[in-house]
């Protein structure tokens, strides 16, 4: 059986709404508690980096020219080489900050993809061709919800839909051979439409079904307890891969008003900040802890935390700050303190020292862009920008601190154009790039790229 926790509700895009589970029943004769309100959200902030290895060069074969204007006859001088092509199942649609579909995983020596259209299936990072498909669990329908990232171990959290539209069958996958480890029909009167699902070696957190549950992440299970510390209390909860971190007001305990960090992995003591009256909206990153924080005004505040649980300087997003959005695809937060984020729209971005709270480096307003990914083995921060002029991409490195650029090269495939960058998915391992986009015949192509020119 599931931990206690939250009764998970249908809510809104990010973050979603879900309600703790009321403490242990009172003794008789004291009285009851009551359900509370809660915020449910994750964020990814780094890509999986996992090493590359030899890949040998297909030729083209999703067939048409691309999406988004006429094709190009000739490559760019500058393209990268495309290691490889696959069509996929159906059309493309990029994943929006309220979804999880489709989601893709580079794992090892393949890199996993997902979508409603064809279910979950991995891909050769050598050849493209497919290695292995996951069967859903029995009554299972089809695949409706992935987590952002596997684990570092190499378990994947995913959902199935459990029959009405009820993304509620939860499963845990292991990536290099596509075996379901165990799963769950969590089904409940109140379904699931958007599922939150977090992993990490030791646990698989998730929003589905009546209460928001911690697993075992390898053999299913009761893990962590999130039950609210008290019964009068309105509070928060956002889950991260690994903490969660909730707020709470209460009436019936002491102290009144508290942030409360848990190390979901298990093991360690929650970080306890009492008298912090600000409710939890969403975690940026965890390397170190940063989250998103908003006031009874809807101000709003980013806060990062050190390894040892100490509070970092409390940053107000206002004056230049004021037009930071924070989309799950497109947060990052770099191990030395800089937070980049999208800056006003999906286009543009903008970066800020989490230790001083200053502006770093913003894009120029004629930049037209989406983040892919950092790695934190070498610090770099790399982008898909579109150009000037033709029907391809640039891979665009930043330095995080300075916002200088450097174009690493084009994505590009002959005949095809690369559409623009926000339409397209990616994941990066640190030395490929994958790239999904729609070809002219509305076909979705799966397209792996060698990332250094």
């Amino acid at each position: 059986m599931a931990a206690p926790g939250m009764p998970g509700q249908p809510g809104p895009a990010a973050p979603q709404h879900a309600h703790y589970a009321p403490p242990p029943p009172p003794p008789p004769g004291s009285g009851g508690g009551k359900a509370l309100a809660v915020v449910l959200s994750v964020v990814v902030v780094l890509a999986v980096l996992v090493g590359g290895g030899a890949i040998v060069l297909l030729s083209d074969d999703d067939g048409g020219s691309g999406s988004g204007g006429s094709a190009q006859d000739e490559l760019p001088g500058n393209a990268l080489e495309q290691l490889w092509s696959t069509p996929l199942q159906g059309t493309h649609v990029a994943a929006g900050d309220s979804s999880s579909l489709p989601g893709l995983w580079p794992a090892g020596d393949h890199v996993v993809y997902g979508d409603e259209d064809g279910g979950m299936r991995a891909y050769d990072v050598r050849s493209g061709k497919e290695k292995w498909k996951v069967k859903p669990p029995k009554r299972a329908g089809e695949l409706c919800a992935m987590s952002r990232r596997i684990s570092p171990g190499g378990i994947g959290a995913v959902a199935f839909d459990a029959g009405g539209d009820d993304c509620a069958y939860l499963a845990a996958i292991e990536v290099d051979t596509g075996t379901v480890l165990w799963s769950e029909n969590l089904a409940e009167d109140i379904g699931t439409s958007n599922p939150v699902l977090t992993v990490n070696d030791s646990t698989i957190s998730t929003n589905i079904g009546t209460y928001v549950n911690n697993w075992n992440a390898k053999g299913g299970g009761q893990g962590l307890d999130f039950t609210s510390r008290g019964r009068e209390c309105d509070s928060s909860l956002v889950l991260g891969d690994e903490h969660a971190v909730g707020s709470s007001e209460c009436t019936d305990v002491s102290p009144r008003n508290q942030l409360t960090v848990l190390d979901t992995r298990g093991g360690d003591d929650p970080w306890r900040f009492p008298g912090v009256d600000l409710d939890v909206q969403r975690i940026l990153g965890e390397n170190p802890l940063t989250v998103l924080l908003q006031d009874d005004e809807e101000n709003r505040f980013v806060q990062s935390f050190t390894d040892d649980g100490k509070q970092g300087k409390l940053i107000p997003l206002a004056g230049d700050l004021a037009e930071l959005q924070f989309e799950e695809h497109t947060t990052f937060v770099t191990e030395d303190g800089v937070l980049v984020a999208e800056y006003r729209d999906n286009v543009h971005f903008a970066a800020v020292d989490l230790k001083s709270g200053g502006l770093l480096w913003k894009t120029p307003e004629s930049a037209y862009l989406q983040m892919i990914g950092y790695d934190s083995a070498d610090g770099r921060l790399i982008a898909s920008a579109k150009p000037e002029e033709g029907f391809h991409l640039e891979l665009t490195e930043y330095a995080v601190r300075t916002g200088k650029t450097k174009i690493v090269g084009a994505l590009a495939a002959k005949g095809q154009s690369m559409g623009s960058p926000s339409t397209a998915t990616y994941a990066w391992d640190g030395s490929t790039v994958y790239v999904i986009a729609d070809n002219a015949k509305g076909q979705a192509v799966l397209r792996a790229f060698r990332g250094t020119a």
